[in-house]
């Protein structure tokens, strides 16, 4: 099929998917994949133009990347202990037991040792968090 100039081939097997799964035998009109939009007589994949589109994005590097990355990473943490109940009580806790770690521990390994724990705690609810929040994004 010719669409505005650009070329999209489909195969047979994913036109019948797609007669199957749109009007011909539902009420309305769905798209048969994510990405595929109803232009004004048929289905356009619209996926690889968004593809084309990041692809050709210019990604940032060195410094800038950093900065970014690190932009990101405050938000998440930022956006955790909003909307985590348990992020935040494990922040207190982390909060409480630093000062114990250094006042009970006598060389710095025992340092280490006793704030290493504290540190993997919040790592670990972080990792949870956004399991979480990506089983609630794709569940029902």
């Amino acid at each position: 099929m010719e669409v505005g100039g650009n070329a999209v081939t489909y195969d047979l097997k994913v036109v019948i998917l797609q007669l199957m799964r749109s009007s011909v035998f539902q009420s309305s009109w769905i798209p048969a994949f994510a990405g595929m939009t109803r232009s004004r007589y048929f289905w356009v994949d619209t996926t690889l133009e968004d593809n084309r589109k990041t692809m050709n994005k210019k990604k940032r590097k060195g410094i800038k990347r950093i900065i970014s990355a690190s932009y990101y990473s405050c938000r998440g943490i930022a956006a955790a202990y909003r909307h985590e109940a348990a992020f935040r009580q494990e922040l207190i806790l982390l909060f409480i037991m630093l000062p114990f770690a250094f006042w009970l521990g006598e060389t710095v390994l025992q340092h280490l040792l006793l704030i290493a724990p504290c540190i993997l705690v919040i790592i670990v609810e972080l990792i949870n968090s956004a399991i979480e929040a990506i089983v609630d994004r794709i569940g029902p």
